[in-house]
């Protein structure tokens, strides 16, 4: 539904808070794939979980036990408190207010040297992993308090106030925004743009794309009143205030002048990275089930004949498969090139190659390619 952007973010937050608290009381429904029971557990570090940089090698932290999210306007930094007065998950209501007292306050002029007008210091997470480690360090010796409410938020709301007018923009926006200004990507971020466009933006290290979907069903249908959460109370109609704070960060010149390197960086970075998307609405998987081929595999050896035809070659190509079918499984690499595939692609643009030979070699490719995803899903 049309929403603005205050009322998109409160109903997105009510709605992940919400699922937050069943999955900690064990109350989701168990994921299956063709009847077989998945493991769970990545469920648990969607939510209220950082990574935080250590020299060598990050270390994951989740708290279960917070009652806050931290949001991001103008590069200026907000504890918000999301549980009512009874202990239940705010209402959209309240939590609407709440924001919009947020975002007011972040207009407003600021005399602290808090890093927001360098770009904020959330422009450190877009940094090389152990160069933030050693700022990091830094940093803590006088905000150390200010660092663990960060990384103990349920999640990051950023509000944005970008209105990206193409989906190219919006993808930019989802993907890095401005310089990677108003960010925190060390946890998993709900980005919500001025006209209330959103989208998650996920730190992968916790997780995979598969857990966050599920969750961002979940989340989706709830708004919709499709389906209540499951496990979960109906949304709660309190209307109180909700206390929020502002993290005035201590910073020193160092720090300052570390946070302009680190937007000079991801400047550069988005310079070097091309975001384009492509919205195909010629057919979808229904038209290629009745073609009795895997719209997956289908779509597999659609890239492989396009990137044969600009270039000539082919090349060893990656998907990934999802592993919750094992404990702690997290993916594991499809190799989409096959001797069949690549004899459809030598084969499919000769001149003298006939429609009933373009469909078996395409056919064969993508039988080959199910074969091997389901021997990767298995562990084969």
């Amino acid at each position: 539904p049309n929403m603005t952007q205050l009322q998109r973010a409160s109903e997105i937050v009510s709605s992940s808070v919400r699922l937050w608290e069943t999955i900690k009381a064990n109350r989701l429904p168990d994921e299956t794939a063709r009847g077989n029971v998945q493991c769970m557990t990545s469920y648990w570090r969607v939510f209220g979980t950082c990574r935080i940089p250590k020299p060598g090698r990050d270390k994951l932290f989740t708290c279960v036990s917070s009652k806050h999210i931290l949001v991001i306007s103008n590069n200026h930094m907000y504890k918000l408190n999301v549980y009512d007065s009874e202990g239940l998950p705010s209402s959209p209501v309240s939590l609407e207010k709440a924001l919009d007292e947020i975002h007011q306050h972040s207009l407003r002029p600021h005399y602290i040297q808090d890093g927001a007008q360098e770009g904020g210091v959330g422009l450190w997470t877009c940094e090389n992993r152990d160069s933030w480690s050693k700022i990091r360090s830094k940093l803590q010796t006088d905000n150390e308090s200010r660092l663990a409410i960060v990384d103990s938020a349920i999640m990051v709301v950023c509000l944005d106030d970008a209105i990206p007018s193409t989906p190219d923009a919006l993808s930019q926006t989802m993907l890095h925004g401005e310089d990677g200004q108003n960010r925190w990507f060390d946890k998993l971020q709900l980005i919500v743009c001025g006209d209330g466009s959103a989208a998650f933006n996920m730190e992968h290290a916790p997780h995979d794309g598969h857990t966050l979907l599920m969750c961002t069903t979940y989340i989706y249908e709830d708004i919709l009143g499709k389906k209540q959460i499951p496990g979960s109370a109906p949304k709660s109609t309190l209307i109180e205030d909700l206390g929020y704070s502002h993290l005035q960060w201590n910073l020193n010149e160092e720090l300052l002048e570390s946070i302009g390197q680190a937007k000079r960086n991801m400047r550069a970075f988005i310079e070097e990275t091309e975001t384009s998307v492509l919205n195909f609405s010629h057919f979808g998987a229904d038209v290629i089930k009745k073609l009795k081929i895997s719209p997956d595999a289908f779509v597999q050896m659609a890239y492989q004949l396009a990137y044969f035809r600009i270039t000539g070659t082919v090349q060893s190509t990656y998907e990934s498969c999802n592993m919750k079918g094992f404990y702690h499984g997290r993916t594991e690499t499809i190799r989409t090139v096959s001797m069949e595939s690549k004899l459809m692609c030598e084969t499919f643009f000769m001149s003298a190659s006939p429609p009933s030979l373009k469909d078996s070699l395409l056919r064969n490719a993508a039988k080959r390619h199910i074969q091997t995803g389901s021997d990767a899903k298995s562990g084969r």
